[in-house]
């Protein structure tokens, strides 16, 4: 919370420093071989209707506060035996993933529509043949944070990790996440395609970060599928000149790239972990023995 509520207390600032060139442009261009300009759609969105613009925005500054009811439910959770979501140590999670991010941001730097083409997102962004392909000089001055998107992974992540909590609650855990991911595109902090690299980011990080209740056979599919397509996905960006005109050719195969990156993380990921029902623990020197899922 200290560093998403101040850069300079974080390492947006360090990141900031060493990229003064990003692949906004490239992300850009990336969105529009899908034909359906995402961004320019939930922006328009927050412009017609201020309520959906007001709660989208809420929820993206609330993430701290309810990053902190995670970890307390997760808590509770284990005192009492009970289901503990997908099986991932959420505080290890959060702290993996901020320090790994700030590593992916500097090897793929990006900055949003909104930063990148102030003045112009949403309703007039460049046309995707007019911006560059490669590495350009876009708003030094802004955080280069969108890919893939931190709010967006941790969002999912809180509301995967309350997969036993009662159906009121989960419910409202992945309106929050939905809430979460139109603000990211409707303020024009990310791409869709930042949104779309988390899902195996968040794949693999799960399967990193998962408690030792977690065999290594069921952490190993989502962690190497995950890491291969993160992969795959920066390789498209940062060779943005030689796969961006061939996906625009073909949307269809910019559609498949899109549902590969989404299917596959979806397919391996991790599965919510059985209760211990009785369980409880009566003493904090007795921790709660879960089997390990088969």
């Amino acid at each position: 919370p200290i560093g998403m509520a101040s850069s300079r207390l974080g390492l947006a600032d360090v990141v900031q420093r060493l990229t003064p060139l990003t692949y906004d442009g490239t992300l850009l261009a990336l969105d529009a071989t899908l034909r359906i300009p995402f961004s320019r759609l939930a922006g328009n969105l927050f412009t017609a209707v201020p309520v959906v613009r007001a709660l989208s925005l809420i929820a993206y500054a609330a993430l701290p506060g309810a990053i902190a009811g995670g970890l307390a439910y997760e808590e509770y959770a284990q005192r009492r035996g009970l289901s503990r979501g997908v099986g991932v140590n959420l505080l290890l999670a959060y702290m993996v993933s901020g320090t790994i991010a700030a590593l992916l941001y500097v090897l793929c730097p990006a900055t949003g529509p909104a930063h990148a083409f102030a003045g112009m997102f949403p309703r007039s962004l460049p046309a995707a043949n007019t911006v560059p392909l490669y590495l350009a000089p876009f708003a030094s001055d802004s955080p280069r944070n969108a890919m893939p998107s931190l709010h967006v992974a941790w969002a999912v992540l809180l509301a995967r990790s309350l997969a036993g909590a009662r159906p009121s609650v989960r419910i409202a855990a992945w309106i929050f996440a939905g809430l979460t991911m139109l603000a990211t595109l409707g303020s024009g902090e990310h791409y869709l395609f930042d949104l779309v690299a988390v899902a195996p980011f968040l794949a693999a990080l799960e399967a990193a970060t998962a408690h030792r209740s977690v065999s290594w056979r069921r952490r190993a599919p989502a962690l190497l599928s995950g890491a291969a397509l993160y992969g795959l996905l920066m390789i498209v960006i940062e060779d943005g000149s030689a796969w961006v005109p061939r996906l625009d050719a073909a949307p269809p195969v910019a559609w498949a790239l899109v549902a590969i990156a989404l299917l596959i993380p979806a397919t391996f990921a991790l599965r919510p972990v059985p209760s211990a029902p009785g369980a409880q623990l009566l003493d904090r020197r007795s921790p709660v023995a879960f089997q390990p899922d088969s």
